[in-house]
């Protein structure tokens, strides 16, 4: 092989998930490109019998290291959390939550704990 043309090593795939997340990164350009976003923007959409149930969206700033995360609290009132996933604490939840433009204190914590689970689940 010619010096500096060694392919990348090829990551462990032990799972099907694993295999699923890596045959998505390669054909959205590889872990080069996937590395190179400054941020990516995505939501989850729940329907059932062709109504929707639940949109949740969410605003990932790679590069500033922040979440920011939208859902349904009912009665069409809304949710909005702003928080620094890469440093999240389940033990002890830092970041800002309003519901429906008005920030939270009472129950930031759990709200934060919600955006979270969205965050990684979604």
């Amino acid at each position: 092989m010619l010096s500096g043309c060694m392919a990348e090593p090829s990551p462990t795939l032990s799972t099907a998930a694993d295999s699923l997340a890596f045959r998505v990164t390669e054909a959205a350009g590889g872990l080069p490109t996937w590395n190179a976003l400054p941020g990516i923007e995505w939501e989850w959409i729940v329907t059932r019998d062709s109504a929707e149930l639940i949109r949740t969206r969410i605003v990932w700033d790679k590069v500033g290291n922040r979440a920011r995360v939208e859902w349904p609290a009912g009665d069409g009132s809304v949710y909005v959390a702003v928080y620094d996933p890469t440093t999240f604490d389940e033990a002890s939840p830092a970041g800002d939550v309003a519901l429906n433009g008005v920030a939270l204190t009472d129950s930031a914590a759990a709200r934060l704990l919600d955006a979270n689970r969205r965050f990684i689940n979604d």
